[in-house]
Parts: structure tokens; sequence; C-alpha cells
């Protein structure tokens, strides 16, 4: 099943740390991000940090190992491989490495049965 997180956001200037809303995960457990990347400010460095959490609770979040990438230019990207997931949540973390940096994103994410 896939899911369109966020269409066309925008980080940069005020925003420069977005954390999805949970992702509940009844009857799967594994996730593959995808990014579609429309405009940055800069090309050719590390633009943004996209990477996966897990909770049970929704109160307290862990990294998902190996879900993370780095938007470095405009285009497509998606995880190489469905990241498991042990968790009934989780939620996708955007972070812009650089403040002076901008970027307009969208996120989609693959939730499978492993």
């Amino acid at each position: 099943m896939h899911l369109q997180i966020y269409d066309r956001l925008c980080l940069g200037d005020v925003t420069t740390l977005e954390f999805s809303p949970s992702i509940d995960l009844s009857g799967f457990n594994s996730l593959e991000l995808d990014v579609v990347t429309f405009d940055t400010s800069v090309s050719g460095v590390r633009v943004v940090t996209v990477s996966m959490e897990s909770s049970n609770d929704g109160q307290h979040w862990e990294y998902l190992t190996g879900s993370g990438f780095f938007i470095t230019a405009v285009g497509y990207q998606a995880g190489t491989t469905a990241t498991p997931v042990f968790a009934s949540k989780a939620r996708i973390k955007l972070e812009l490495y650089n403040p002076s940096y901008t970027a307009l994103v969208s996120v989609g994410v693959n939730i499978t049965n492993q």
C-alpha cells in the first residue's frame, strides 16, 4: 500500500526539521520511502536527510536502521530495500542539513508485509 505523506513540502527558512504524522502499521511490517525533489537551493551537496522512526506508544521514537538517505539534487529517490519494522507505528523525519538551504519535496511510503 502506498501513502502520500507530503505533497510539495517546503523546507527552509523556518522549517528545518519536520516529522510526519504517525503512520499506523496494523498488519504490516516493512516500509520503503520514496521522495521527489522539485527544487533545492544548492546541488551536489547534502541538502536534506530523510529517515524513518518507529514506536509502539507514539511517544518514544527510535531510528529505523538503514532507512535513511540524503537528498543532493532534484529528481526521484527511493530506499534501496524495504526496512523491517517491529513496532506498531512509524513516522518520517526530514531534516535540512544547513538552515540556509531550501528544498521542495514530496514524500511517500510503501507499506508492505514481508
